[in-house]
């Protein structure tokens, strides 16, 4: 949604596609207690995906996405506890323990950024990502535990030391003060590196952590709602099936293209308005999409069907989606309705949604400039990595807005300057070597 056509009919299309993969992704694994190979299919799909970031809450679906991909992540490790003889893989090499930190690292900015997203609005999505932050910080402190007294020590004794003492500090911080359980565990770790092993049963196992990422993802999807398609769907089933029952079915078909077909349509909604006793649903038919369409920011789409409304998520898709007829000329269009007699309320009110679901008048609505950037959220693949560290290589360590636009990342310069903590000093230094650059300081 680059440039100009940021807020066109397609890209609000692909939007509304992309809030309804999330809600039928998440919808399925909770109905389901567990993500089965179709919701992870779904989920490796949209995490490929680039979205803008700051569109409506993209950037809270972003990084529940994120959560997600993670939470798949930790359970494919088919580990428990994190002292026990399963958790030994993870400290066979500096690469096994890197995947590790890196997992959480990239845990932690996703829950970082939730939380500051909610920080002052009263909802459990803030202390859910608090609670999770804490057990995040308490699973590397673990495993620094584990390499400072494993026979072949894979890190310096002081540098493990300094990352101790940094994380115990972050984990304290996200200790609510309310919570005996929270307290509890940030002492069990505090008494674990003064040499008491036997608080190790105090201390959360990963099965607990990975519940405590599925109630935040569920309480994050219950805060979201319906995505558009769906509501669109419904209030235009609900037209459908009104015009049905009165005999003007014809007119989802032709489209109000006269004014006595807006008269009809204006009779038949003043006479249905009575029947539904004014409530949400019987005004739906009248302004509801009008209403859903500014409300998301982007322009409404009329919607045509031949076979009428289907219970298949698939076949509502697919009518939304259809293409709309061509309206009035755009000198018909410009006229006032209210200066036009014997014109009733609902026909200027149709002609005020006709005018709304004009793509030219969308840029107004917009609050970033329309070349706004947007952010990649999937996985780093080995080339795009590469092409990084060259990059960095060249330009400098620090300078990722001129690194971003080197290699025209999608990506924000807060996510390069993430991955290049991330990336082992080995890696750097075999990609350097081989294209005969100096490694970094």
């Amino acid at each position: 949604m680059a440039g100009a056509d940021r807020f066109t009919a397609e890209t609000c299309t692909e939007q509304w596609l992309f809030d309804y993969l999330i809600y039928k992704c998440v919808s399925k694994s909770a109905e389901k207690g567990e993500v089965d190979d179709s919701s992870r299919r779904f989920l490796e799909a949209l995490m490929l995906h680039t979205i803008d970031p700051d569109y409506g809450m993209n950037e809270i679906k972003a990084n529940l996405l994120i959560v997600m991909d993670y939470q798949l992540q930790l359970t494919d490790l088919n580990i428990d506890n994190l002292h026990s003889s399963k958790s030994d893989k993870l400290l066979e090499s500096e690469k096994t323990v890197t995947e590790f930190f890196e997992m959480m690292s990239g845990l932690k900015n996703s829950l970082i950024c939730l939380k500051e997203s909610f920080e002052l609005k009263s909802t459990p999505v803030f202390a859910l990502c608090k609670s999770c932050l804490l057990h995040t910080y308490v699973n590397i402190l673990q495993i620094i535990y584990r390499l400072r007294n494993s026979p072949e020590p894979l890190y310096d004794a002081s540098e493990l030391k300094s990352w101790t003492g940094t994380i115990l500090k972050k984990a304290e911080k996200n200790v609510d003060l309310a919570s005996e359980t929270d307290a509890k565990i940030l002492q069990a770790c505090k008494d674990l590196f003064k040499g008491n092993s036997t608080v190790k049963k105090d201390l959360p196992n990963l099965t607990d952590f990975v519940g405590l990422l599925d109630k935040l993802v569920k309480e994050l999807h219950g805060l979201f709602g319906e995505p558009q398609i769906l509501k669109l769907a419904k209030s235009y089933s609900c037209l459908h099936s009104k015009l049905k029952e009165s005999g003007n079915e014809d007119l989802l078909t032709r489209g109000p293209s006269s004014k006595s077909s807006l008269e009809k349509l204006s009779l038949f909604n003043d006479s249905s308005s009575g029947e539904e006793g004014r409530s949400s649903e019987g005004t739906s038919t009248r302004n509801g999409i009008s209403k859903m369409a500014l409300s998301h920011g982007q322009p409404g789409r009329r919607a045509r069907s031949r076979t009428g409304p289907s219970s298949d998520d698939r076949s509502e898709s697919e009518e939304i989606l259809s293409r709309p007829r061509k309206g009035r000329d755009e000198q018909s269009r410009s006229r006032s309705p209210h200066k036009r007699p014997g014109v009733s309320k609902v026909v200027q009110k149709f002609r005020e949604m006709e005018k709304d679901w004009n793509p030219k008048s969308i840029k107004q609505l917009s609050r970033k400039p329309a070349s706004h950037a947007r952010i990649k959220i999937g996985p780093w693949t080995p080339e795009e990595e590469e092409k990084f560290v060259l990059s960095v290589l060249r330009i400098g360590v620090g300078k990722w807005v001129e690194v971003k636009e080197d290699i025209q990342a999608l990506r924000s310069s807060v996510q390069l300057k993430d991955k290049w903590r991330n990336i082992p000093k080995s890696r750097i230094k075999s990609i350097a070597r081989e294209h005969s650059l100096p490694p970094p300081p």
